[in-house]
């Protein structure tokens, strides 16, 4: 859109800040008055016919103003959108909430997807590669129905619980020397690696022991991959959608939601995020993932100092978000995530 003179480029950024403001339609008589009444009101629709010729703008009627088009705000956000900067008592509130919960990764997500959420109007999302935590030790708890309970404990503070059947006629204790022994193999490995060593154990196990292993690997490490090693989590904050109105629908935000918890859309998102570096913005149903229109995405991979990726964060809202606000917000609790994580790992 190279070709665009700076007529037709003030009257475009004029109308999509409008949209993003409002939501609504531009007419020629709004602009006629934002330019200082020094261009035509024909000259203007005469530029905005042309605009929409190449794409950049839609009409809902014959008659009606214009709106940006998925192309258009994408070649606004490329070409002509001036990011803002974060205000230090934002800098301030994101640093306070992503510390205030805890010091392991998962209250550290989950807060940083709270303050994106107040402060961008948007869902918060974070998107964590389970596969890639790696386990510190296991602990197991007898229960007074006869179950046990397996402690998992990770890095950067990770813990996860299981509940999980002990097979008939086999003992306590020998699920806890069982553990004992994991642990003395399994330190520092994968959740992944960890499943693969003890679809392995089982082997050498005496059939006994063998049963309770198969245990542990079913019901204690391998229900998190769920037939598939890349599976990933996804935290929202749905409540945040519901300010939207005009252009999108409640709904159709969580439409999108509901799509971006499928375990391929997650696969292909980190994916896309580790792949790059800075921000990475989806609008509308320009990825092949997406078929709504009328929502966007704006994410960021989460990176320990070591440039090792542990997930995507971002926000979900309609296509007329504040892109010049959102993206530095983005940006900034992403970076603030991985030195916070990097402080729970004890590496700065």
């Amino acid at each position: 859109m190279s070709g665009l003179n700076k007529r037709a480029l003030e009257i475009f950024t004029h109308i999509v800040h409008m949209y993003m403001e409002t939501g609504d339609p531009v007419g020629s008589s709004f602009l006629y008055e934002k330019l200082g009444h020094n261009v035509s009101p024909a000259t203007i629709r005469n530029v905005m016919s042309y605009l929409q010729e190449q794409g950049l703008l839609r009409a809902l009627h014959v008659s009606s103003g214009r709106m940006p088009t998925e192309e258009g705000l994408r070649f606004f956000v490329n070409a002509i959108l001036k990011q803002g900067d974060i205000a230090e008592k934002e800098k301030y509130l994101i640093q306070q909430k992503c510390r205030s919960i805890g010091r392991n990764m998962e209250s550290v997500l989950g807060r940083a997807t709270q303050v994106l959420s107040e402060l961008s109007q948007c869902a918060g999302l974070v998107v964590v590669p389970k596969h890639k935590r790696t386990i510190e030790y296991m602990e197991c708890i007898l229960l007074p129905d006869g179950n046990a309970l397996m402690v998992m404990v990770g890095d950067k503070g990770y813990v996860e619980n299981r509940i999980i059947s002990i097979p008939k006629g086999i003992p306590f204790y020998l699920l806890r020397d069982t553990v004992r022994t994991f642990n003395a193999h399994l330190s520092g490995r994968t959740l992944k690696e960890a499943v693969e060593s003890m679809k392995q154990a089982c082997l050498l196990q005496r059939q006994d022991a063998r049963a309770l292993v198969q245990e542990l690997v079913r019901d204690g490490l391998g229900y998190l991959f769920e037939d598939d090693g890349d599976l990933g989590v996804v935290v929202t904050e749905r409540h945040a959608s519901s300010h939207v109105e005009g252009d999108v629908r409640v709904e159709e935000v969580q439409d999108l939601l509901s799509t971006l918890q499928r375990r391929e859309v997650m696969r292909d998102l980190l994916d896309v995020v580790e792949q790059g570096s800075g921000i990475k913005i989806f609008i509308g149903a320009e990825n092949k993932d997406f078929t709504r229109e009328g929502c966007s995405l704006v994410l960021s991979g989460v990176r320990s100092a070591g440039g090792e990726s542990v997930g995507v964060l971002g926000v979900v809202g309609p296509m007329r978000m504040d892109y010049a606000k959102v993206i530095p917000l983005v940006d900034y609790t992403s970076r603030m995530v991985g030195t916070i994580l990097d402080e729970c790992d004890g590496r700065s």
